[in-house]
């Protein structure tokens, strides 16, 4: 198309490359054997897939085991082939939770170490002369709705993108009748998984456990309860987002 319309040259972006770890030994390699106290890490595989569908290059890296040590060592060798860094887990306030005293020790510089979003809380990010560093949630679902409200946008700045458009094709918000009611909100905005009618009214699945990804499978938007929002009542009309 562009030979035919007489363009000799064209500017090109290349695809960023994304180094993704998760990091836990409470988790066990798919494909393997999970001890009685593991579970199999599934987090990593989504966000690469996501990332590799919104035009980045992504490279999946093994589990990494909770000390601090193995953290450093695994974030300073994914940095030297990698444009960003995604961390999944690790970022809590537990005593194995060593993300970002690991990556303060490579001279990362943390921009902000938590957000006020439900689920989401622990998501972090960090800039550094070896590249940008996004952390995100343990839990699965988490991390997949951070990533499409947080990391989608980086990918497409780095692939320098028209914001406007960019924004348009990511995520859509609109405005959509609850089936149910429900309760007052707390402090941190919410973002609840549901499901979006033929009908064009919003339900919200029972059981909002971040960890369940059979839940967030069967999710075609999310509900948003702003910060301290009053109960709604079936029939309020809310803001829900909806991904293409």
């Amino acid at each position: 198309l562009a030979a035919s319309a007489g363009v000799a040259h064209l500017d090109v972006t290349r695809r960023p490359r994304i180094g993704v770890f998760s990091g836990g030994d409470e988790l066990a390699e798919p494909g393997g054997v999970a001890s009685c106290d593991q579970i199999f890490e599934a987090g990593s595989f989504a966000i690469c897939g996501l990332i590799d569908h919104w035009g980045g290059q992504a490279r999946r890296l093994p589990i990494v085991r909770d000390s601090a040590v193995a953290v450093a060592e695994a974030a300073a060798s994914a940095q030297r082939h990698a444009d960003l860094l995604v961390i999944i887990g690790g970022a809590s306030v537990g005593p194995h939770d060593h993300a970002r005293s690991a990556l303060r020790g490579l001279g990362v510089e943390i921009a902000f170490d938590k957000i006020a979003v439900r689920p989401g809380k622990p998501t972090w990010f960090g800039v550094s002369p070896a590249g940008p560093v996004l952390g995100l949630p343990g839990n699965p679902a988490s991390a997949i709705m951070c990533a499409r409200l947080l990391l989608r946008p980086l990918v497409e700045k780095m692939l320098a993108r028209n914001a406007a458009d960019a924004a348009q094709q990511r995520v859509s918000l609109l405005m959509a009748p609850l089936g149910a009611g429900l309760p007052g909100n707390g402090a941190r905005e919410s973002y609840l998984r549901g499901h979006l009618d033929e009908r064009g009214v919003l339900h919200q699945f029972d059981d909002q456990d971040s960890s369940l990804l059979s839940v967030f499978a069967k999710t075609n938007t999310l509900i948003v309860r702003p910060a301290n929002a009053a109960a709604a009542c079936a029939g309020d009309i809310v803001g829900c987002l909806s991904f293409p």
